[in-house]
């Protein structure tokens, strides 16, 4: 992540997005063979944009509220 947007995330968004990537671990797969077997895209489990707008909110708010009450 640091690398495509040329900054580090906050640490609590980073810990976030390593609990989400454990804890969906099964459940993408199960998602992926339904999908192959009704043949519908991949998107259609989260649209990458949603995700991505959804990561920024998390960071934007770890950035402006939690890291200000630790000041």
């Amino acid at each position: 992540m640091k690398q495509k947007y040329e900054q580090p995330l906050h640490y609590l968004t980073q810990i976030l997005l390593k609990q989400w990537d454990e804890s969906s671990g099964n459940d993408i797969n199960n998602n992926i063979e339904v999908m192959i077997m009704k043949k519908q895209p991949i998107g259609n489990v989260i649209d990458p944009r949603t995700a991505k707008a959804t990561m920024w909110v998390i960071e934007n708010f770890n950035n402006q509220i939690v890291s200000s009450l630790y000041c």
